[in-house]
């Protein structure tokens, strides 16, 4: 997804707002402030129809960047941007996301309660020394108008170790099952890949560790056919890589496990 898509998609939704009814910091987020005293995280109040951040707490502390430095355009790798904040193998990820749940999930009518209901995304920044930080942004609507349309939005950016470089998402919402099928299934459908039931099916119990008896078992299914959706999933993945990522060599099921974790492809539910 494109910057300029981005900012198509955010003056869409300005338009369907009003401004946030106060910017001055309210007793809940005193309270959040005072939970984060002393801790690796920053925060950041963005308002929809300003379309900019209006409060930045400990920013310059744990990235390096001013208040005007750290903007919308920057976290979103503007080309007119001084600065490219999110790392660049992360921020079509990082886009593709926002897009899908910000805009599409929201715009379905899914409700979202303020200041409970939340998005976190995991992905790296660059500080404004050149380090790679791995964060955990966790978005909250924080005010919303009296039909519902979010005004303005808190981000938690947590630093947490730098250990994988999959750009992944959570969903902390009360029916989160069902919004997890359809954000999966929507990032498909916009990554224009198609995958069958039993596919998911078959590459959910080969990240789990089964081999092909047991997955074949599992599903009442012959091991002749395990091993022929993994020879058409091993396909598909080889024609999506030529185009999107032609450096990216999908060689056996480890390799698949990566693609699908790494793309968002499938949600991996092991509880």
């Amino acid at each position: 997804m494109l910057y300029s898509e981005i900012e198509q998609l955010r003056e869409s939704l300005k338009s369907r707002t009003r401004p946030s009814g106060s910017k001055q910091i309210a007793p809940e987020i005193n309270e959040i402030l005072k939970g984060n005293n002393g801790t690796n995280k920053f925060i950041t109040l963005f308002d929809y129809h300003a379309g900019k951040f209006v409060f930045h707490y400990k920013v310059t502390e744990f990235t390096g960047y001013t208040e005007n430095e750290f903007t919308i355009p920057a976290i979103n790798n503007s080309p007119q941007s001084q600065f490219q904040i999110i790392h660049p193998d992360d921020i079509e990820h990082k886009r593709r996301y926002d897009y899908l749940v910000l805009f599409n999930l929201m715009s379905m009518g899914v409700r979202i309660t303020p200041l409970h209901d939340n998005y976190e995304i995991f992905m790296r920044i660059v500080t404004r020394n050149g380090e790679t930080k791995r964060v955990n942004r966790q978005s909250f609507i924080y005010e919303v108008d009296e039909g519902g349309i979010p005004l303005s939005q808190l981000d938690i950016w947590k630093i947490i170790p730098n250990n994988t470089e999959y750009v992944s998402v959570g969903l902390n919402y009360e029916g989160w099952k069902d919004v997890y099928d359809v954000f999966y299934a929507k990032n498909r459908l916009f990554l224009e890949f198609n995958i069958t039931n039993r596919q998911v099916e078959i590459l959910t119990l080969k990240a789990k560790r089964h081999d092909n008896t047991a997955i074949a078992d599992c599903l009442h299914i012959s091991t002749k056919t395990v091993e022929n959706h993994i020879n058409i999933l091993k396909h598909k993945m080889k024609e999506f890589c030529e185009f999107r990522c032609p450096s990216v060599q999908v060689k056996d099921l480890n390799d698949i496990i990566h693609f699908v974790k790494k793309w968002g492809i499938i949600y991996f539910d092991f509880n």
